[in-house]
């Protein structure tokens, strides 16, 4: 019979790592922010001042209320980007707990109590302890059949078998699943620890590009953190039936319910496997969702930059305006330009000879 002292794999790997994961990140974003801190403020301060030059001299032209918005913008960022505090509480410590928080609850539901949610690897065990509950049931139904008599005891093997069976996967999918998200949660510490100065190459639309695959990356691990959880759950739901139907089951029914749970656990370890490219695809989303938030915001920055490269004052069309037709109004209004002048043209004078 598994104790629960034997299904403890899932804590064997992950025990003491939010801990030491969050203690890392603390220190090595603390270094990060210290060492780009003050070059970061001294060169955004002349861009400040420099801004506000092309403004006093005319080389730019934009509502105030304009300028305001993205200095504010600026001061945003800088102040999430630069502040140990704030980054730390609000950014670092939301990507490093909740995922794991929403993990545990969406496959073993009922697990919080209280304020404190149970965590990831008591999940894990927990549904490994289901798996060998399953297992367990099987053997004692093979000793059962083994004490009727040879007969019965040669049926039984096929229960022995079943239980073999039921352990192994079971160990293998938590196994599998603890492995992928120990490594998912020490990438995102990585990505966090120098997540300060990704989040402050988003002032600029030239770098906002930088921030956005930083991001990507940090939510696509957060939800290969979920869905593994999910397809665990999953797995040790379907073992919850079939321990429900054991007692009442035939050999016969027993080996096709067998051969049922073990194609569908295949299945399912399958899609186990490719949570990473599915966390890869919907985080790419979210990063595009991100981009264009942020694209927005930096759009205001856009026509300061062209203004002072060109040297002149004159606005740009409007973000929202379709390139393709102010081609065609161009196009258009040069055409009847021409045709005007045709119209108009006064005909060559000729010279007489004197």
């Amino acid at each position: 019979m598994a104790t629960p002292e034997m299904t403890r794999i899932a804590h064997f790997l992950l025990e003491n790592v939010p801990e030491t994961v969050t203690a890392y990140v603390n220190e090595k974003s603390t270094l990060m922010i210290a060492y780009i801190g003050p070059a970061a403020v001294a060169l955004l301060t002349i861009f400040v001042l420099l801004w506000g030059l092309a403004m006093a001299s005319g080389q730019i032209s934009e509502p105030f209320t304009e300028g305001m918005r993205r200095i504010v913008r600026m001061c945003i960022i800088v102040g999430l980007a630069l502040t140990a505090g704030i980054y730390q509480n609000y950014v670092a410590d939301f990507f490093l707990k909740v995922p794991s928080e929403m993990a545990s609850e969406l496959a073993y539901e009922g697990s919080s109590s209280g304020h404190e949610p149970i965590t990831i690897a008591t999940v894990l065990d927990g549904s490994l302890q289901k798996g060998f509950d399953v297992g367990d049931r099987a053997w004692d139904k093979g000793d059962e059949m083994a004490q009727k008599g040879i007969k019965a005891a040669i049926a039984g093997l096929g229960y022995y078998a079943l239980a073999i069976i039921v352990y192994f996967v079971s160990v293998g999918i938590v196994a599998i699943a603890a492995a992928m998200l120990f490594v998912a949660y020490i990438a995102v510490a990585i990505l966090l620890a120098v997540g300060p100065f990704f989040i402050l190459l988003a002032i600029f639309p030239t770098t906002l590009k930088f921030f956005e695959s930083w991001l990507g990356q940090v939510v696509n691990l957060s939800i290969l953190y979920i869905m593994v959880a999910v397809a665990v759950g999953l797995v040790f739901s379907m073992f919850d039936q079939y321990l429900a139907m054991l007692p009442i089951s035939t050999l016969s029914e027993t080996v096709v319910n067998s051969l049922k749970l073990v194609g569908i656990t295949i299945a399912i370890l399958a899609v186990l496997l490719q949570t990473r490219s599915l966390a890869s695809a919907l985080g790419g989303g979210v990063s595009l969702t991100a981009q264009n938030v942020a694209g927005k915001l930096a759009s205001m920055g856009t026509d300061l930059t062209r203004s002072a490269v060109r040297g002149d004052s004159r606005r740009t069309i409007a973000p929202n305006v379709n390139g393709a037709r102010a081609a065609a109004a161009a196009g258009l209004a040069v055409k009847k330009g021409l045709e005007l002048a045709r119209k108009r043209a006064i005909p060559r004078n000729t010279i007489s000879a004197q």
